[in-house]
Formats: structure tokens, sequence, C-alpha cells
């Protein structure tokens, strides 16, 4: 019997102050006993402008999906 575990979501925005030009780096840490089948453990997101109206997030809405074993 196999035990999997299907991982959805997404890295939506972050408020932060300054910058521009941000991305977003992404790792998922799992055991010794789990084998990646499907996505990506690891990655980076588009790069997202400095927003028009202070105060407003940067926004990359970047898709995660995986599936452990």
């Amino acid at each position: 019997m196999a035990f999997y575990v299907i991982a959805n979501g997404q890295i939506e925005s972050c408020k932060i102050q300054g910058g521009d030009n941000l991305y977003a780096r992404f790792c998922v840490v799992y055991g010794k006993d789990w084998r990646l089948l499907h996505g990506l453990d690891s990655g980076t997101s588009q790069i997202a402008r400095r927003p028009s109206c202070p105060g407003d997030p940067f926004v990359w809405n970047h898709p995660l999906s995986l599936t452990l074993k």
C-alpha cells in the first residue's frame, strides 16, 4: 500500500518596504522516506515590479504543485 501527499497552492504576494524587481525562491523539505513523483521541490518565481500605489503588495501568483510518495 502506498501513501501519497499532493500539495497545490501558490506564492501569492508580499508586502515589503523598498525594493523593486523582486522574486521569490522556494524549497520544500521532506524526509528520506519520501520520493518526489511530480512537480518541483525548489524554484524561483517570475520577477514582480514595484506596485504603483504605495502600500500595495508585490504580486507573483506563482503556482506550486507537487506529489510525494
